[in-house]
């Protein structure tokens, strides 16, 4: 009995040293773990290119330290008001960066600047939503703006991307307004109409700038406020926030959306509860009220540029609805299929949300038609490209959905701009 006590020496210990023991196992499992979760990140990164989580938490051992709250670099979401994380770097594995203000740069050189300061450069800011963005295109259309306006060398261009997902032209007056007049501007450019057309044409009571975002936003925040939720559902962001910071928790959390299971952070709203909405309103119409606040904010935007002396261009983008409504009977069901979007499938049949953009269109047409041939000011300028890809057969070699376009063609609108961009320059 004494030999076999004698063998069992964790038994022999005392209860605090056992407690001990069993404290400095866990620590060092979990740091070996840990280890091994990070090895694993980088390996993957290294082979594969790709960065499953993101990718400054790999490139360095940053054990038990902060961590992002995001699974892969794709999964970032402008947690400023109107920004982005500042200061991403461009790297081999990253296709896009910012600056420290959290706007996107275009080209690795651009991470540093200081948009305070007025440079040598003609200075270009360009607002809108997820097309300016880039979405459907391999970078944004202020880089493919860039490019092109640089191309024939002379001038100095720089242009900003100043756009939002899902932005409509009253966001674009208030970040104009509030975040970038004073960044020393000698352009501003908007290109939109789609989301100023989305947000007023699905609401029963639409107000002027009383934009159905808005209100989404502000149903969401009360039914996700603090006396509404249960004590997990409240707690869970602060522990999530916490087990975040470890490799072994990101490594779970990768392996779950890989099989389709995300696990929600404190920055999460989904799409469905954003657009509930949207998708519960049958009685969707052309709103010409909403129409018409579209075009006062763009009035508005030019007012409080010019009178600064600073050039303004508003460009009415193309878009597909417009296009199916227009050719009727002539439209492959293929082409069809492209309008829909994510979150509304199944819903809003697409014919109703087609109509609804062509009367918006038409009308905003003939109201660009009138202030291009009668502008307020020498330094606006209204530029209808809603027709611009009229002359293309095949629809889907240009729309990526509804609403976005793939690269080459992304490519294309940013060069016409450039050509307008040109003719407004004063001569010398």
């Amino acid at each position: 009995m004494n030999q076999e006590s004698s063998q069992n020496r964790f038994e022999n210990l005392s209860r605090p040293k056992r407690i001990l023991l069993l404290g400095i196992t866990t620590v060092f499992l979990l740091f070996v773990l840990e280890i091994a979760a990070w090895g694993t990140f980088h390996i993957v990164w290294r082979v594969t290119d790709r960065a499953y989580i993101s990718e400054e938490y790999v490139e360095s051992l940053n054990l038990f330290g902060s961590k992002t709250v995001f699974i892969s670099q794709e999964e970032y979401r402008a947690y400023y008001i109107n920004g982005f994380k500042p200061n991403i770097k461009i790297t081999s594995r990253t296709s896009w960066g910012t600056d420290d203000l959290g706007l996107p740069v275009n080209q690795a050189s651009q991470v540093g600047r200081d948009l305070t300061v007025d440079g040598n450069t003609f200075r270009i800011f360009v607002f809108g939503g997820s097309t300016v963005m880039g979405t459907g295109s391999s970078t944004t259309l202020g880089a493919f703006l860039e490019d092109a306006l640089n191309k024939e060398g002379g001038q100095s261009f720089e242009v900003i991307t100043a756009g939002i997902d899902g932005s409509h032209s009253g966001q674009a007056l208030t970040r104009l307004a509030t975040e970038t007049l004073h960044l020393w501007p000698d352009m501003v450019i908007t290109f939109d109409g789609v989301n100023d057309q989305f947000w007023t044409s699905y609401i029963a009571d639409y107000k002027p700038n009383t934009h159905l975002s808005a209100r989404l936003t502000k149903r969401i925040l009360e039914r996700d406020s603090a006396i509404n939720r249960p004590f997990i559902a409240l707690n869970w962001p602060a522990l999530d926030s916490f087990f975040r910071r470890f490799y072994i928790y990101q490594g779970i959390l990768s392996v779950l959306h890989k099989l389709g299971v995300t696990i929600p952070s404190v920055y999460d709203v989904q799409d469905q509860a954003y657009f509930d909405e949207i998708l519960e309103f049958k009685d969707a119409n052309f709103n010409k009220q909403g129409a018409d606040v579209y075009l006062e904010n763009l009035r508005s935007i030019s007012a409080i540029s010019n009178i600064r002396g600073i050039r303004s261009m508003h460009v009415f983008q193309p878009t597909l609805a417009t296009v199916l409504v227009e050719r009727g009977s002539a439209v492959r069901p293929e082409e069809w299929e492209v309008l829909n979007l994510r979150g509304l499938n199944n819903h809003l049949r697409p014919e109703l949300r087609a109509s609804i953009s062509y009367e918006f269109y038409r009308y905003i047409r003939a109201e660009f038609a009138r202030r291009t041939d009668a502008p307020e000011s020498e330094l606006q300028t209204w530029l209808d490209l809603s027709r611009f890809f009229d002359d293309v057969d095949d629809l889907r070699t240009i729309y990526k959905d509804a609403v976005h376009y793939h690269d080459h063609r992304t490519q294309e609108i940013a060069e016409k701009i450039a050509d307008h961009v040109r003719q407004q320059l004063p001569t010398e």
